[in-house]
């Protein structure tokens, strides 16, 4: 169960391909890159569709496959432009995406299954120090510090991984992006 939501990205990635590849399909440049790209495209399908985890409710199948093309391209708006709507708007998209994969799949979404973090401080790192998860749940801090956080590579943990959740994902993003337009980038 702990690779559903990795199973996810992939079939949201494979919808994405999926796209380009009809993208390029309405002016192949020949009748063997129209074949190629058909055969790839047929391929992508294929995968698509054996990479989801068992359907419980398929009534909520293309429900889901619209959520997760929309959630793609809302992640790629953000992304581009870095305005607060369009991350707000991309945030929500996946809580949308997450609800009806609940549905989908017959259960409740943990939103990092990989790191077995739960609850309403997802993304918050946790279990590489020597202290118990409960403990490492409760701050969100794990037991020792983060390697090269810093330029000068000194051992701490980034502001945002130490927050309470007082701020949004969109003034997160903000603080921890102002200004590196104009840094080096490493």
């Amino acid at each position: 169960m702990k690779e559903d939501l990795d199973r996810l990205l992939a079939y949201r990635n494979f919808l994405a391909a999926e796209d380009h590849l009809d993208e390029l399909l309405y002016s192949p440049e020949s009748s063997e890159e129209q074949s190629f790209l058909t055969g790839i495209k047929n391929e992508i399908e294929y995968l698509r569709d054996d990479v989801m985890p068992k359907e419980v409710n398929q009534d909520f199948h293309c429900v889901v496959k619209h959520l997760s093309t929309a959630y793609e391209a809302c992640r790629e708006v953000a992304k581009a432009t870095h305005e607060t709507i369009d991350i707000d708007r991309a945030n929500a998209c996946r809580g949308l995406l997450n609800t009806v994969l609940e549905r989908l799949w017959g259960r409740k979404i943990i939103t990092c299954e990989r790191c077995k973090l739960h609850g309403e401080n997802n993304g918050r790192i946790q279990e590489e120090g020597s202290r118990d998860t409960a403990e490492a749940f409760v701050d969100g801090l794990t037991g020792n510090g983060i390697s090269g956080v810093s330029s000068d590579r000194i051992i701490s943990v980034p502001s945002s991984e130490a927050s309470y959740g007082t701020r949004s994902e969109a003034d997160e993003f903000e603080s921890d992006f102002a200004g590196r337009e104009t840094e080096a980038p490493f």
